[in-house]
């Protein structure tokens, strides 16, 4: 992706119905740019649960390796972007920065050594 391409995003509102609760998700907008088009997705509302289902999934992996660990306790922190891409909702983890997205913290208990 060139540095043009990431200027031309733009923020898009996505409403957005999850357990009976109406929410506006603001979304980074990923469809292509080409013929200047927009997608309709109005007859269809993005699903919420399919950004969660994902960030289940890395909590889960990131839950497994750590258990791994000798420490007695470890805290994982993540923050992610949300992004519309062809009328679906997605999470995104350190897609747009080169930055980490992930803070990291082991705690050993001394007392039970």
């Amino acid at each position: 992706m060139t540095e043009d391409d990431r200027t031309m995003r733009e923020t898009v509102v996505v409403p957005v119905t999850q357990d009976g609760v109406r929410i506006h998700v603001f979304a980074d907008s990923t469809e292509s740019e080409a013929g200047g088009e927009e997608t309709e997705i109005s007859a269809r509302r993005p699903d919420l649960g399919h950004v969660m289902s994902g960030l289940n999934t890395v909590a889960r992996a990131m839950g497994e390796q750590a258990r791994q660990s000798t420490a007695s306790k470890v805290t994982v922190e993540f923050g992610c972007d949300i992004a519309l891409e062809s009328g679906s909702l997605v999470a995104a983890i350190g897609k747009a920065s080169a930055k980490s997205a992930f803070k990291v913290t082991l705690e050993w208990d001394s007392t039970s050594a």
